[in-house]
């Protein structure tokens, strides 16, 4: 156990330097710069529970831009100092972190940004997420039962406004599996894409995300599942609300190699409720795990 002064307790120092660059749909581009440092102090509270503390300093260079209607580009521009406290409370009881059978992990934060911290970004975040991992007994084959489920709120104040790149969007190989990275957005009750007065996608202030797999553990590194995934983002004006979920169901092949130390990912994916502007891919590659 990484223990600091031989108690149960954690000190952590990370440096970091990022790029982030991708498009949800053809046209429209995202980008985010940062740099920064993160310190983090934690401490167990018994043989599966945690709780943490960190405090998150970086500078943000956030940008978007797109053509619309008339051939015009547009384009939007963040340089934000980020400061914030975001507390963190752990139960990890999962036989493994990159290959579970059984147990159970839930995880509940609050970020804190702005006010007496200083720096441009005023809000806050409190977020969830539970999983669990249920074995299913079987002759001939071990097979296990798995289930995800993530909620979030951002909001700023202090008359602040949030850049939108801390807005809510989901999809990608850790979220809603088919669609593409941060493609699914704000939606009206007909299922038309809601869009900022920039003409962007308009991004949510909630979330909400659920997994279901099944798993077939087959010999050796070998792991086949079966998925139904589900997730949506809520603009400030609008309720959760189930109906609004974008759905997607299919299969994976997981193959665990040792020097990654996580399995390679082969997931074959379909769009459930096909709307307009769907950004959606039938085959997806990745590194590691949805939950």
């Amino acid at each position: 156990m990484p223990w600091f002064l031989d108690k149960p307790q954690s000190i952590g120092i990370q440096l970091f330097k990022s790029d982030l660059d991708y498009e949800p749909l053809l046209g429209y581009s995202y980008a985010r710069q940062s740099d920064g440092g993160i310190i983090s102090y934690g401490r167990s509270l018994g043989l599966f529970s945690q709780l943490s503390l960190s405090y998150n300093r970086s500078r943000l260079d956030d940008r978007r831009s797109a053509y619309n209607f008339e051939g015009e580009l547009i384009e939007q521009r963040f340089q934000l100092d980020n400061s914030s406290l975001r507390p963190v409370y752990l139960y990890e009881s999962r036989d493994s972190r990159t290959e579970p059978t059984r147990g159970m992990r839930f995880s509940a934060s609050f970020e804190y940004a702005g006010g007496f911290l200083g720096g441009d970004s005023y809000f806050y975040r409190p977020e969830v997420g539970f999983s669990w991992f249920k074995p299913v007994n079987a002759q001939q084959m071990r097979m296990v039962l798995a289930t995800n489920v993530e909620a979030g709120w951002v909001e700023p104040f202090d008359g602040r406004e949030l850049s939108f790149l801390e807005s809510y969007y989901l999809g990608g190989e850790t979220s809603v599996r088919g669609f593409r990275f941060r493609s699914i957005w704000a939606r009206d009750k007909d299922g038309k894409t809601r869009y900022d007065e920039l003409g962007f996608p308009l991004g949510g202030n909630k979330f909400l995300q659920l997994n279901l797999e099944y798993h077939f553990l087959l010999s050796g590194p070998f792991r086949v599942l079966l998925f139904a995934d589900g997730g949506a983002v809520y603009a400030e004006d609008q309720s959760v609300d189930l109906g609004g979920l974008r759905m997607s169901a299919g299969a994976e092949l997981r193959i665990f190699v040792p020097v990654f130390g996580a399995p390679l990912r082969f997931i074959y994916a379909s769009n459930l409720d096909e709307l307009e502007d769907d950004s959606f891919e039938s085959f997806q590659f990745s590194i590691g795990a949805t939950f």
